[in-house]
């Protein structure tokens, strides 16, 4: 068994959360969310907020991050990297 992973702030879901929606499309997140086994219970159409509130509900669920951080992972497999904007 895993080692269970401490649940994050609200914060650190929110953050994490923005930063990763704007590094895939709505399709692509719902084929990470089935590939993790994770159903999206946000009933949110922006894409973070859908990230944001599932993986808050998720933790409550397993008292842990692990699905979210597997999530980011699959996510970052993906091979798009997140572009800063030009200053």
């Amino acid at each position: 068994m895993a080692e269970r992973i401490r649940k994050l702030t609200n914060s650190e879901v929110e953050v994490l959360a923005r930063i990763i929606a704007d590094t895939m499309t709505g399709s692509q997140m719902n084929e990470i969310f089935q590939e993790c086994g994770v159903q999206d219970v946000s009933n949110e159409s922006t894409k973070w907020k859908r990230i944001y509130y599932t993986f808050l509900a998720r933790q409550e669920q397993d008292g842990a991050s692990n699905s979210f951080l597997n999530f980011i992972k699959k996510e970052s497999e993906t091979g798009k990297v997140y572009q800063w904007p030009e200053w």
